[in-house]
């Protein structure tokens, strides 16, 4: 992924990949907003499984549909979360 820099009567600027705000009105290496990027990034399963990520033993995901956090595409988005392991016996 790169960062997103628009050029507006050739001054530069780099725009947030998840809202497009302006987060610099110059090129910098950010892809979020200080919002954004508070906020978990929820990514599709192609995304995932390219980087090389699992689901652990003992934890699930839910599923949304929605922008991926990654490939910008709308898609179905998992978001991995913490379950106690007596709970998926």
């Amino acid at each position: 992924m790169e960062p997103i820099h628009k050029f507006n009567n050739g001054d530069g600027a780099t725009l947030c990949h998840k809202c497009n705000i302006v987060i610099a009105e110059e090129l910098i290496d950010d892809f979020y907003c200080n919002k954004c990027g508070i906020d978990p990034i929820l990514v599709c399963n192609d995304c995932s499984e390219k980087r090389g990520a699992e689901i652990p033993e003992g934890h699930i995901a839910t599923f949304y549909q929605g922008i991926c956090g990654i490939c910008n595409q709308n898609k179905t988005l998992l978001k991995p979360e913490i379950m106690e392991k007596h709970e998926i016996d």
